[in-house]
């Protein structure tokens, strides 16, 4: 599981925007057959892509993490 903190404190010092570029390059040095799903929290947790093969799962992930905004508090 990638797992991304998206709550408020992450908008300062570019934190949002860096835990994106890991989760980003993760996905462009995992090998295919591995599972990976996303999960985001902040005061919830939510599961945002279910866990599958990377090689099936990839392109849902990246847009995914692309499109994450900080928001809230820390549950």
């Amino acid at each position: 599981w990638l797992v991304i903190d998206i709550s408020g404190s992450m908008r300062s010092d570019g934190k949002i925007d860096q835990a994106k570029q890991a989760a980003l390059a993760f996905l462009d040095k995992v090998e295919e057959q591995n599972n990976v799903g996303l999960m985001v929290f902040n005061s919830e947790v939510t599961t945002v892509v279910e866990i599958d093969t990377v090689e099936r799962n990839k392109a849902r992930l990246q847009e995914q993490i692309e499109s994450i905004v900080a928001d809230g508090g820390t549950a």
